[in-house]
């Protein structure tokens, strides 16, 4: 909630999750990734995170197992619904292009919940901006991996996915009653039979 702090914790393969240290208790959080590499000249061994300010910008930033939280570059009011982050510093074929090496690949929703995949390059020198979208993806998703090996037989260097089931919203016009009733009378008689138990 409000004011609360988002802390950082481990868990261990029995389950027990262990607070380490509490983070912010300014900021939304919303993706965390590591990578053992030196990625952007920040230092080896870091986890990355994206994370939502009061004003409503994503910050992209780094924080160490001491517990630093250092903000790097603003990846901007895109949507800002990031779902996920994964880090790989191999370069990944993107259908007939290659994104490059050392990216950071995410996943964010807009406001009707559809999702789009993207990178971020934190290297030296970036163009910005340094995010870009690569592909809107027409669902919702959340979670994110990628791997080069071919698991389970679906092909090698994919991103894996969840997908989240969205509620649909049932829209009634006149025209599409209209459409199937010829009377005001006949759509209340099939209204009331479709909700009558028998």
């Amino acid at each position: 909630g409000a004011g609360s702090a988002t802390n950082f914790g481990t868990i261990t393969a029995a389950g027990a999750v262990t607070s380490q240290f509490a983070i912010s208790a300014s900021s939304n959080f919303t993706a965390l990734t590591y990578a053992a590499a030196d990625v952007g000249g920040f230092g080896a061994n870091l986890f990355y995170t994206l994370n939502r300010d009061s004003a409503g910008v994503t910050w992209f930033g780094t924080l160490s197992a001491a517990g630093a939280i250092t903000p790097r570059f603003s990846v901007g009011n895109v949507g800002d619904n990031f779902d996920a982050l994964v880090f790989d510093y191999t370069a990944v074929a993107g259908g007939p292009m290659t994104f490059g090496t050392s990216l950071f690949y995410y996943l964010r929703h807009d406001g009707a919940g559809l999702s789009t995949f993207g990178t971020i390059n934190a290297s030296p020198g970036a163009p910005n901006p340094r995010w870009v979208d690569r592909t809107a993806l027409g669902a919702h998703y959340e979670g994110l991996a990628f791997s080069p090996d071919n698991l389970g037989g679906f092909g090698a260097n994919l991103f894996y996915t969840l997908a989240v089931p969205q509620p649909t919203t049932l829209v009634l016009s006149q025209v599409a009653i209209a459409a199937c009733y010829p009377t005001v009378a006949a759509a209340e008689a099939a209204a009331i039979a479709a909700t009558t138990a028998t």
